[in-house]
């Protein structure tokens, strides 16, 4: 079985061409008959080596699927494979994935809580992020992980910031603690923030009707400079959230339907 692990790590994730599907299916049969004889070592590579079946350019779905397989692996492996080193790489498979075994998630998430998985910040800035994916609610997890942006919040980029608050939009998580750390930060920040990150925190009060009338005036007031920077469909989702926070002064909205405006295909 040790031989079929080393063989299956090393091709697996080089057979990305939908000819090479039946090998894939084969590889996944014998992965199945031999799992009770892995250790734990090989299971997580194994896992890992499928889990890099992704588009370069779209890392969040497979290139092929064994839902079956997959679902085995991670039924097979035990909390102790859980490290700080496999924590998140195990995560990414699981949502590219799309595999259905919250106990193993939950599970690896207690250890980063009692302290056995130590994160960095990018880490666990991660590890929130791929739960919003996921859609799986651990409030142990964001308390842990808003405490540590509580006293670290120099040590997390604006880009950080702005992908635990698209997290916590995702999953409709409100945490009150993010919300008194942002009440306290963004006022000496904000100016410094790019266009996504801002219209994506504005989102979250939007969403979770979360009303401090300090940050969103603020937030209301960065947009004018930003309105020519804004790409794709932000400055329309700029212009709903404004509305809708009844912020942003008639210059700035009058700036987000001009921009708005052309953009819109000529006739």
């Amino acid at each position: 079985p040790a031989a079929v692990a080393d063989a299956l790590c090393e091709v697996v994730p080089w057979k990305r061409r939908r000819d090479h599907h039946d090998f894939l299916r084969a590889a996944c049969a014998r992965v199945r008959s031999i799992l009770p004889a892995l250790s734990v070592r090989d299971v997580v590579r194994v896992t890992l080596a499928f889990g890099e079946l992704y588009p370069r350019r779209r890392t969040s779905i497979m290139l092929f699927r064994d839902y079956e397989t997959y679902a085995q692996l991670f039924q097979a492996l035990p909390i102790e494979a859980a490290t700080a080193k496999t924590l998140l790489p195990l995560l990414r498979a699981y949502r590219r994935m799309d595999v259905s075994h919250q106990p193993f998630v939950r599970a690896a998430c207690e250890r980063v809580v009692t302290g056995e998985i130590e994160l960095q910040p990018a880490e666990l800035t991660e590890l929130v992020k791929l739960l919003g994916e996921c859609k799986i609610k651990i409030p142990k997890v964001f308390d842990f992980a808003m405490e540590a942006l509580d006293l670290r919040f120099a040590y997390f980029s604006e880009d950080q910031v702005g992908d635990l608050a698209r997290a916590f939009t995702a999953m409709k998580y409100r945490s009150e603690l993010f919300l008194a750390v942002l009440q306290r930060e963004l006022p000496f920040r904000l100016h410094e923030y790019a266009w996504w990150n801002l219209i994506d925190i504005a989102e979250m009060y939007l969403v979770l009707q979360v009303d401090d009338r300090s940050v969103i005036e603020r937030i209301g007031n960065e947009v004018f400079k930003l309105v020519f920077s804004m790409r794709s469909s932000y400055p329309a989702k700029a212009l709903k959230i404004l509305a809708f926070l009844d912020t942003g002064d008639k210059r700035t909205i009058r700036l987000l339907v001009r921009h708005q405006l052309r953009g819109l295909p000529s006739v």
